[in-house]
């Protein structure tokens, strides 16, 4: 008789609720879902060791208003110039709200609650998404957007968090500006209030206590003007000196006429939203699938798709982070993808291994017609737990710049690649997966595994 598993949903909920955001909490409302249609737009591609500067420089020429959405901003030197730069705009008269997801931004990514009691006093709005132990029950399900919107004129939409890691090269993003020919970007506006105004957050208010030092009550520390001025005085000298690479993407500009801004609602449905979209930009191919994400761990009804394409004759290839990149982040996600390595190779797919960092990027070329570009991986947490966003582009007549730039990033991508599977063959030597690298079932309990043989 087989004896009955813990449920993995309750150790998940209690692992990931060890460390969070932790602010005070006041409760809000939720509003109805939408979708936008397309409409033409301008898309600057972000070259990586720029990225800090261009973030930076955006919010510094706000005049009206910043709307900041991020799985992860981190209390390193990135993240405080990002929010010494959101308390100078609010401070200069700019409405400046920002939401960070409550498990993302911890447990060792720590904003504090002194350092959300500093943003408050110094203006800026801030709101946490299912913050640990106030939402338990909802600790699996987590704000995994990257939105930076100025003035509705401009957004920053992407893979990157706000950290060093994004930020100074150590893992390989990918990220765009995008703004409107009529200057009025409502779209994600309009998703950026769907979130702030439903039940899933709650809003930091003043006075926010601020729990730094347990041997003092918190009322005896109050924050002062000064205190916010050194946090932005520091945050203002930061000096970042990123990694370049040959084959980062450089800033280049492409008018398109068909760009529609995607993004999951407030609370993760099955049958809208991003993950449903990808699914059918795969049924759609006729041709060539290529895909750049960090996480290959397809669900079944990816699988599906994938399968149906591949036996109408599409070819896919795939260029992912490599076993022990991803072994550096943690081993059940190294066994995770491990796991999936004879699935690859029976379906006729062709995996490659990216060698110079970790790779971050987030992007699906369907045909050379279509694109996806944005924050969702292609795992079971993406398409059924958390909230994405992004940009799907279409290719209207002969030429897309945005979607050219893409496939040629895609090959130089493949030319500092190792093959893992090519030809329904692995070509990984065989990798052992014990112990912690066994957790994978944990945090992907839903996904199918293969035997480990010959990967």
């Amino acid at each position: 008789m087989r004896r009955r598993a813990f449920p993995t949903s309750i150790i998940l909920s209690l692992l990931l609720c060890l460390g969070a955001a932790q602010c005070p909490l006041a409760q809000s409302s939720e509003p109805d879902a939408f979708f936008s249609p397309g409409e033409a737009a301008r898309i600057r591609t972000i070259p990586q060791d720029e990225l800090a500067s261009q973030l930076f420089e955006l919010i510094e020429k706000a005049d009206r208003e910043i709307l900041a959405v991020y799985y992860i901003v981190q209390n390193d030197d990135t993240g405080r110039g990002f929010l010494a730069r959101l308390i100078e705009a609010a401070k200069r008269g700019v409405d400046v709200k920002l939401i960070i997801d409550g498990i993302g931004t911890g447990p060792f990514l720590q904003i504090t609650a002194r350092t959300c009691a500093l943003l408050v006093k110094g203006g800026v709005k801030v709101s946490v998404y299912h913050p640990k132990l106030s939402m338990i029950r909802k600790a699996r399900r987590r704000l995994h957007n990257k939105l930076l919107l100025i003035d509705r004129r401009e957004a920053v939409i992407g893979s990157s968090n706000i950290w060093n890691w994004s930020s100074l090269g150590r893992l390989f993003e990918s990220d765009v500006i995008i703004s409107s020919h009529d200057n009025a970007l409502e779209a994600p506006a309009r998703h950026f209030f769907e979130i702030w105004n439903s039940s899933e957050v709650v809003e930091t208010l003043p006075p926010a206590p601020v729990p730094f030092n347990p041997e003092v009550p918190p009322d005896t520390n109050p924050l002062t003007e000064d205190d916010v001025e050194r946090f932005v005085r520091e945050g203002r000298k930061v000096r970042l000196t990123p990694r370049s690479h040959p084959f980062f993407t450089r800033g280049e500009e492409f008018d398109e006429s068909s760009v529609v801004y995607l993004h999951d609602g407030a609370k993760k449905r099955s049958d809208w939203g991003v993950f449903p979209t990808l699914l059918e930009l795969i049924a759609s191919s006729r041709k060539t699938i290529d895909i750049v994400n960090p996480y290959p761990m397809f669900v079944e009804r990816l699988k599906r798709a994938i399968g149906e394409a591949v036996s109408r004759g599409v070819k896919v290839r795939i260029v992912t982070a490599s076993a022990e990149a991803l072994g550096s982040e943690f081993a059940g996600v190294r066994g995770a993808y491990l796991s999936q390595i004879p699935y690859f190779a029976r379906t006729g797919l062709d995996v490659w291994e990216f060698q110079p960092s970790y790779l971050h990027s987030k992007y699906l070329i369907v045909d050379g017609q279509r694109a996806y570009f944005g924050s969702s991986n292609l795992d079971q947490i993406s398409a059924d737990y958390n909230l994405e966003n992004g940009i799907l582009v279409t290719r209207e007549g002969e030429y897309s710049g945005f979607i050219r730039s893409l496939e040629t990033e895609f090959e130089a991508l493949l030319r500092h690649s190792v093959a893992a599977v090519r030809d329904g063959r692995s070509q990984l030597p065989p990798r052992s997966c014990f112990g912690l690298c066994q957790s994978w079932r944990l945090f992907y309990p839903d996904l199918s595994a293969s035997e480990f043989a010959g990967g």
